[in-house]
């Protein structure tokens, strides 16, 4: 098979997206390792950006858009951190005194979205387009879809990072050694970022070279099968490699995760970058929706931050519930 040429604008592309992703790991990968505060502070600036684009893509004028953004802001940090401030007060009248700095590795345990937050936020964006023509049902609809899915999307980060802490002390481990903390604990997170990654640039190299057939143009126009089976079949081969390397090596991912249990292993390997391109293609539908190639442009070469992290929210999420459906079978079936 012929490989595809790449153009002029190829290659400074790949140099442009090159060099922002280095400056994003530079930036992103300090706070993941240290976690506590630092992985939480991240994930509000996240929060915010999330906001931000969400509302920037839309055709609503300058007063409205603005309006707009300190509500759903407002909305989403309400609803992301739910389970956070829920967790805190829960733990002040347990305790005289919270090491904060620790509080979140041994706090976040769940995915929780409070129906009450839920009406609260239905019942606020209603009230908006009551004094709003342009605000209409569709932006209701749309700000209270992606304030779900926005919102679980980031608490699955925090799951990831912090759910270990949990999960291997209810198994006897030592929680609190720096090996734990800042090593084995951040094998899970690592994990399905490096499942995502490796399928996004695995299919976009393969597309590039041998991609010659569009899977939904009308969507997003440059991904083909080519490129897309080959990004899974990459990333599956890391990852199901590197869980298992650990887990021979007597540092599973989680306790659920380990050589015992190599066949969850293998199907969560193999559904990470599956739905890291279902995430794709529907923040993609969303874009094309409003008629604009990227949420914004905040990274160069890469659009904005939700263009960068669509993947990655969709792929946390659906792991999240998936680790959570493996634990709730093997206690039912132990």
């Amino acid at each position: 098979m012929i490989k595809n040429k790449l153009s002029q604008e190829q290659k400074h592309s790949i140099r442009v997206r090159t060099i922002t992703a280095a400056v994003l790991v530079a930036f992103l990968v300090p706070a993941i390792i240290f976690g506590s505060i630092y992985f939480v502070a991240l994930s509000v600036i996240i929060a915010v950006a999330f906001a931000y684009e969400s509302v920037h893509i839309t055709n609503l004028d300058g007063k409205t858009r603005k309006f707009a953004f300190v509500i759903i802001i407002i909305l989403l940090l309400a609803t992301c951190y739910y389970v956070i401030l829920r967790n805190y007060i829960d733990a002040v009248k347990d305790a005289e005194r919270i090491d904060f700095a620790n509080f979140f590795t041994v706090n976040f345990s769940e995915l929780k979205i409070s129906e009450m937050l839920l009406l609260t936020s239905a019942a606020v964006l209603f009230i908006v387009s009551f004094f709003s023509r342009e605000f209409t049902i569709r932006y209701v609809f749309y700000f209270l879809s992606m304030i779900v899915i926005l919102s679980l999307g980031i608490q699955s980060l925090l799951y990831l990072r912090f759910t270990p802490f949990m999960k291997f002390e209810a198994v006897g481990t030592i929680i609190t050694e720096d090996s734990f903390i800042y090593g084995q604990s951040l094998e899970l997170i690592g994990y399905v970022i490096v499942g995502v990654c490796v399928n996004d640039i695995g299919a976009f190299f393969v597309g590039l070279n041998f991609g010659h057939h569009k899977m939904a143009p009308e969507i997003s126009p440059k991904k083909t099968w080519e490129g897309a089976i080959g990004g899974i079949v990459i990333s599956f081969a890391v990852t199901f490699t590197f869980a298992m390397i650990m887990a021979a090596e007597g540092l599973p991912l989680l306790p659920q995760l380990d050589l015992n249990h190599w066949y969850w292993i293998m199907i969560v390997s193999l559904l990470i970058p599956f739905f890291g391109d279902i995430g794709d293609f529907f923040f993609s539908s969303i874009k094309r929706s409003f008629g604009v190639k990227d949420f914004s442009a905040i990274l160069p070469g890469h659009g904005g931050v939700l263009d960068r992290l669509d993947s990655l929210i969709f792929a946390s999420g659906l792991v999240s519930g998936l680790i959570v459906l493996i634990q709730m079978i093997e206690k039912v079936t132990a």
